[in-house]
């Protein structure tokens, strides 16, 4: 199952769109995530919003599920590097790898960063020692609680999933990849169980451990996309597409698969953009990394409209056209920069 370009900026968008929703949605809804931490309390108030009124119960979905869009971005990282460095003409030279990869991710963040740091520094809600973490793309690493915005922790753990594909995947043998993979389900699902609440399971969350199987999946995706079970399932894609739906919800509510269930996600939305095509999501994806830097920023002004008593569709839908349109300009503005 080859993914090309024009079906990773359709997976781009949707896995955007989610993201943009979540991380505001999650801000006014009753109902929280189980995105770092998995407790049955929140699975019992998504429930609750699910049976209210239209308003609360999209905001339950999106304030619940929404976070699985981080999941699309993970995945294709892996594949993207299997198809540009094994599969492609690249040469992975260490150093220079890690470099380009770094100075990316760091063009990327520093422009909208420089916002929240004149914002927060001024109030102490950012310290100088947070903003080096940032910029080194460390602080996921020892201080997670300390990242803010919340959502940049994305550039830490991506920067750390690079460093783990130099040091374990590249050209390496399929047995590492399924090793390692295991051992990050093993111990999701033991603190799962045992620790969800504990500091060391929010740190784990926040760092490369608990990422790794999606990330790994689309390594494996890239180099074996062409099985035969794979190219079954695509071919009896709606039959497909209603089981893999149906253990996604399954396992984002119930402890046992519940760290299985990014996987889940991923595969629903690749079949989903293959065969259904949604011309927008293209665009959308193309300006998907300026939009990822940018909503936090109006997301702002979208919980003043909550707080204003707006009509919370009609919040939802500015905010949308306004991350969309800044994430653009921002693109605009790093092209030109680079």
């Amino acid at each position: 199952m080859k993914i090309d370009k024009t079906t990773s900026l359709r997976m781009r968008g949707i896995g955007i769109l989610l993201i943009c929703l979540h991380n505001l949605l999650h801000l006014d809804s009753g109902v929280l995530e189980c995105e770092f931490e998995f407790t049955q309390e929140r699975v019992g108030a998504l429930f609750t919003g699910l049976r209210e009124g239209l308003g609360a119960c999209v905001e339950a979905c999106f304030s619940f599920w929404g976070w699985y869009g981080v999941s699309v971005f993970l995945f294709l990282s892996g594949y993207g590097l299997v198809c540009k460095y094994e599969l492609g003409k690249h040469p992975l030279r260490p150093w220079g790898y890690l470099r380009n990869h770094y100075k990316k991710l760091l063009l990327l963040l520093v422009p909208a960063y420089l916002f929240f740091v004149l914002n927060y520094l001024p109030k102490g809600i950012i310290s100088p020692s947070d903003i080096i973490g940032q910029l080194t793309l460390t602080l996921n690493l020892y201080d997670a609680r300390a990242i803010t915005p919340g959502v940049y922790w994305y550039f830490g753990v991506t920067m750390q999933l690079y460093i783990v594909y130099l040091l374990f995947h590249y050209k390496r043998s399929d047995r590492l990849l399924l090793i390692l993979t295991a051992l990050s389900i093993v111990i999701g699902v033991y603190f799962a169980y045992a620790e969800h609440l504990s500091e060391i399971h929010y740190q784990l969350r926040h760092n490369f451990p608990l990422w790794l199987s999606v990330f790994t999946l689309g390594i494996w995706t890239a180099r074996h996309g062409s099985t035969r079970f794979i190219r079954l399932i695509d071919s009896h894609w709606v039959a497909s597409l209603l089981v893999l739906l149906s253990l996604w919800l399954l396992s984002s509510v119930w402890t046992p698969l519940w760290v299985l269930s990014p996987l889940f996600v991923v595969a629903v939305i690749l079949l989903l953009v293959r065969h259904c095509h949604f011309r927008s999501l293209t665009w959308i994806g193309s300006v998907s990394a300026g939009v990822f830097v940018c909503h936090p920023i109006l997301r702002m002004f979208a919980l003043k409209g909550f707080d204003m008593g707006m009509n919370l569709l009609f919040v939802c839908v500015v905010y949308i056209a306004l991350s969309l349109l800044a994430g653009w300009l921002y693109m605009r503005l790093i092209e030109r920069i680079r």
